[in-house]
């Protein structure tokens, strides 16, 4: 009775086996899964900035060299650029209601030595008015306007000698009467104070004591 139990106690332990065993089989593989990566962050990529200014074209660059050596103003045939009148000295004038900046005058006519008494500021249309420089004032002045032409005021002076659009500057003179024609180009003089005789459409003689006060012409 007592040996029972012990025999079967191998049977019971072969069967556990088995049992755990197939457990074992049945419960599926549990794979050991990676975290899962981060997307890499990209840094952006810095594009060097040049600190030189971009190069002007050699084509637009000569076009504004020549602009700029190309003269605004002959005085007494020796000729200015802007940059060169711009380099003198700068005066402003104000007459009246009207107000210009620009180059002194008086600083032009140094710079080119002119030692002459009158000049003429001469237009690009041909205008031109004499000066005399004895009566500029140190405020007289070439003004730069708005549309890059050279414009005179002169205060102090009437205001025909305020010239626009200077281009030139000549030796001026003033203007003297005309001398007298002789008598032989002259042509007949006729006294009016003595009688006048005068022929009529007629033919006739007319003998005037004075002048008439009043002619009535007949129309035709």
């Amino acid at each position: 009775m007592i040996t029972r139990p012990i025999r079967l106690l191998p049977i019971i332990l072969v069967l556990l086996l088995v049992a755990v065993t197939a457990c074992q089989t049945a419960a599926p593989a549990e794979t050991p899964t990676e975290p899962t990566a981060e997307p890499a962050v990209t840094e952006p990529t810095e594009v060097p900035v040049s600190e030189e200014p971009t190069s002007v074209p050699e084509a637009e660059a000569e076009t504004e060299t020549e602009a700029e050596a190309e003269p605004v103003l002959v005085v007494l045939g020796q000729p200015f650029t802007q940059a060169e009148l711009e380099a003198l000295e700068q005066v402003t004038a104000t007459e009246g209601d009207r107000t210009a900046s620009g180059v002194s005058l008086l600083a032009v006519l140094e710079a080119a030595g002119v030692d002459a008494t009158d000049i003429a500021l001469v237009a690009s249309d041909g205008y031109a008015a004499n000066v005399t420089v004895a009566d500029l004032t140190e405020d007289a002045v070439l003004g730069y306007s708005d549309t890059g032409t050279l414009d005179a005021l002169l205060p102090g002076l009437p205001k025909n000698t305020w010239v626009r659009d200077v281009v030139e500057i000549r030796e001026g003179k003033p203007v003297e009467p005309a001398e007298p024609e002789d008598e032989a180009s002259a042509g007949e003089v006729i006294p009016l104070d003595e009688p006048l005789e005068l022929i009529d459409a007629a033919g006739r003689t007319v003998v005037l004591e004075a002048l008439p006060q009043r002619i009535l012409v007949v129309g035709r």
